[in-house]
Order: C-alpha cells, then sequence, then structure tokens
C-alpha cells in the first residue's frame, strides 16, 4: 500500500494556507466577491512566480490540497447538482467533491489530462462557468458517454450551470487503500471562498518557502494570515499515520506469533528426538546408516507439523476473513502467506529433530546407550 501511485507528483511541493476574515462590515471586505478574489489569486501566483527556487505556482481552495481531509481531518466539500441536458436525470440529484483552482493547478501536481482541455485565464468571471472533473466522475456519471461538452448543475448554486471542458486523472486524497471519490474542479477565477490554499513547486527546504510565503504575504496584504505550510510529501505520510501504525502493529504481532509457534514447535520435538538417543544408538551398533537414522528423526516431527498445519490452514480460511477490511492489495487467503508459513514451521522442526539424531550418530553405540 505504502508503494501505491497517489495520481500526483509530491517531490518538491509545498502547501500553505491563507485565512480571508469577513469583517463585520461587508464595505470593509476587500475581498467580498468572486472577482477581488480572484484578483487576488492572480497577484498571489504574480508576486511568488517570480521568486528564486521557485518552478510553478498555483492557487485553490482548501479543499483542494490533496490528503489534507485524510491527514488531519478536515471535512469535505460536497456539493449536490443534476445534469440539466439529460431528460431521464435532469430531477436527480447527485454529490461530488467540489473545489476551485487556478489555471497551473493540474501542471504544478503533474496531474495528467485524459481528456479535452484544463482552465485558461481567460476562464474568469466574465466566460461561461466551466469545470473540469476526474476519470472517477467520468466512469460514475458517464460510462458509455464522452462528458465533454456536458452541463453540470449545481443545487446550492455554488457553480451555477457549467460546462464540462476536461477531464484529468484521479488523485488517491482520501487515502491510498481508498477508491478515488468523483470530483468536480472549479476555476478559482470564477468562483471562490474564504479558504486559499498556495501550491508551490520549489527547489527550497520547507524553512525557506515558509519565510517566503509569509513574506510575499505582508507584501499583498498583512492581514491575510498563512498557516499550515507543510509538503506534500508530509501530508501523504500523516494521511497514513493510523494505516502504518495498524500495520507495525498487526506486523509486531504476527512476527511474535510466528517465533512463539516456531520456538513451541522446537522444543516438544527436540525433546521427543532426543529421548530416542538410545534407540538411534542400538540402530547404529546394529548397522544402521547415519541417512537411516536421520530419516526416523525427521519423520515425527515432520507428521506432527503437517498435522497442525493443515488443522491451521483450514481455521485461517475462516478467520481471515474477518481481517479482510484491513487488507489492501492481497486475498484474506493470499496463497504466499498460507505456503510460507507452513515452510517456516517445517523447517523449524527438521532442524530440531535434525540436531539430537546428528548428535546421536556422531556418539558411539555405548556411550548412546548410557543416556
Amino acid at each position: 500500500m505504502l508503494g501505491e501511485r497517489p495520481g500526483i507528483d509530491p517531490r518538491g511541493v509545498t502547501v500553505a494556507q491563507i485565512w480571508i476574515p469577513r469583517p463585520n462590515n461587508p464595505d470593509a471586505n476587500p475581498y467580498l466577491n468572486p472577482p477581488q478574489r480572484a484578483r487576488l489569486a492572480r497577484e498571489i501566483v504574480h508576486r511568488l512566480e517570480t521568486a528564486p527556487g521557485v518552478q510553478s505556482v498555483a492557487v485553490g481552495l482548501s479543499t483542494n490540497v490533496p490528503f489534507l481531509s485524510n491527514a488531519r481531518l478536515v471535512g469535505r466539500n460536497l456539493i449536490a447538482f443534476s445534469f440539466p441536458d439529460n431528460a431521464t436525470s435532469a430531477q436527480e440529484e447527485y454529490t461530488a467533491d467540489y473545489g476551485a483552482v487556478s489555471p497551473n493547478y493540474f501542471d504544478l501536481l503533474k496531474l495528467p489530462l485524459k481528456k479535452g482541455r484544463v482552465f485558461t485565464d481567460h476562464d474568469d468571471d466574465k466566460a461561461p462557468n466551466v469545470v473540469v472533473v476526474n476519470e472517477a466522475f467520468a466512469r460514475k456519471f458517464f460510462p458509455q458517454q464522452n462528458p465533454i461538452g456536458q452541463r453540470v448543475r449545481d443545487k446550492d448554486r455554488t457553480i451555477t450551470d457549467s460546462e464540462i471542458i476536461g477531464v484529468v486523472g484521479d488523485v488517491l486524497d482520501h487515502g491510498l487503500d481508498q477508491a478515488p471519490e468523483p470530483r468536480l474542479y472549479g476555476s478559482i477565477l470564477q468562483r471562490s471562498r474564504q479558504l486559499f490554499a498556495v501550491f508551490l513547486r520549489t527547489s527550497a527546504n520547507l524553512t525557506t518557502t515558509r519565510q517566503l510565503l509569509t513574506r510575499t504575504m505582508e507584501q499583498i496584504d498583512p492581514e491575510l494570515p498563512v498557516y499550515g505550510v507543510t509538503t506534500m510529501d508530509e501530508l501523504i505520510s500523516s494521511s497514513m499515520a493510523r494505516r502504518r501504525l495498524a500495520l507495525f502493529l498487526m506486523s509486531t504481532f504476527a512476527a511474535l506469533a510466528l517465533f512463539l509457534a516456531s520456538l513451541g514447535i522446537y522444543g516438544v520435538t527436540a525433546f521427543l528426538a532426543k529421548q530416542r538417543v538410545q534407540e538411534f544408538g542400538i540402530r547404529m551398533a546394529l548397522g544402521a546408516q547415519i541417512r537411516d537414522i536421520l530419516v526416523l528423526a525427521v519423520r515425527p516431527g515432520l507428521v506432527l507439523v503437517s498435522i497442525g498445519a493443515a488443522a491451521g490452514l483450514v481455521g485461517s480460511m475462516f478467520v481471515t476473513r474477518l481481517m479482510s477490511s484491513l487488507l489492501f492489495a492481497v486475498s484474506s487467503t493470499d496463497l504466499f502467506t498460507f505456503v510460507t508459513v507452513p515452510l517456516v514451521l517445517a523447517v523449524v522442526a527438521v532442524i530440531a529433530c535434525l540436531i539430537p539424531a546428528r548428535y546421536a550418530t556422531r556418539i558411539s553405540p555405548a556411550e548412546a546407550l548410557r543416556h
């Protein structure tokens, strides 16, 4: 699971959030309406993209920060919508994740374009409303159709009627072990809200980037606080923290259980084999070969392990089904696991039987009889 591709390239990406306050007096709010917030977004991008070490800049809403909701338990931004051009579903109501981004967002995160186009600087408040959807959206709502050109009507009037202009790849931002959810991307130059997020792909370290963001925002507007500055790699890592802890605990207890089982098998089989040292000595005195003694020593241990492994495998086939929700990309009846564990126990049993048997073959029959 930790090797699963998240759908974006997180290397070198830093994310920061900006809170746009709402004064009690609307006349004192310089970012009251979408065009004013669009100008702010343009100003942020313009100032940061010329900074040393910055390769690209994008602005979006906090709801468009991949893995943020999973890492910090931030609520998702769901919208209800319908398809006005589809007579059979015009009255139906659907839901999807929504957020607004600047034109460079997809290129900065290296989110691949699958169909159509992404936003440009011309997709502003003077242009027709447009949206970009992800592949999960297209698969769910247009399995047999081309979504490009279809219209989406927002029930809450967040994006009103908008035309789908592009389809981009999925991002596993709800967890690397979760299927991607349908998502709508709007242009931040057309629709935006009070919570901004700034994305920078830069070669600078996090401390330098944080200072750059703070200094730039103070120049634009000292009343806009910058917070939550982190890297995309850290967000992905934090989103997997609970899974990683569960994996560590399960692996630790599984290894401990295997060790205890091996220790128990070794003790029992070694004791049984050592009880037969006299027998082995007598057989050696009567002409038995070393190979015959080793076979006699190993066979009972393998029989016991085979019986125990068979019983354990049958029980595991039922018990592991209860753990299926904790597994990712692995079947509850994984062949590798069901073969490896019995083999390990069989090897332990063989070693436990061979040690006293080899001892019996190296001493004289007279000494073996004194045991």
